[in-house]
């Protein structure tokens, strides 16, 4: 099991109030035998802790990842308020979410699960259909 005792209870909300992103937290995957009010995988595969938001010291930190990235909404020139649309939040394991950057629908994982640990790896991924769609028509970006 993951050792949940020596991580600091301390969390910063930055601009997310505890509700939104006790939602974010919900769309994280939960796993079997495994409370998921406290550990859950991101799109990735990699473990992260509820009690590990923004935490950088711990391997299970996450941070509130944007599917479709800010940069490019902002090039897009997508108004401020419809950035943070909940649709296109999710939890993602920091390491995943730094090697993410702003890479869309493909981006590269640098971390996974494996076992009760988080291991190295170099692992491309790709945003489902279904949601490149979803988003590019809630952000006006049909081609």
């Amino acid at each position: 099991m993951i050792n949940l005792s020596n991580h600091k209870n301390q969390k910063t909300y930055m601009d997310y109030s505890k509700e939104l992103l006790d939602r974010i937290w919900g769309k994280g995957i939960p796993v079997e035998g495994y409370n998921p009010n406290i550990i859950r995988k991101d799109a990735c595969g990699a473990w992260i802790l509820r009690n590990s938001y923004e935490l950088d010291d711990s391997d299970y930190c996450w941070v509130v990842d944007h599917i479709f990235p800010l940069t490019l909404l902002k090039q897009n020139y997508i108004n401020e308020s419809e950035i943070n649309l909940f649709d296109n939040l999710r939890p993602l394991n920091k390491k995943n979410y730094i090697s993410k950057a702003n890479d869309y629908p493909n981006y590269k994982a640098v971390i996974i699960a494996e076992g009760d640990k988080n291991i190295s790896c170099d692992k491309l991924f790709t945003v489902n259909k279904e949601l490149q769609q979803k988003l590019s028509i809630l952000f006006g970006l049909n081609k």
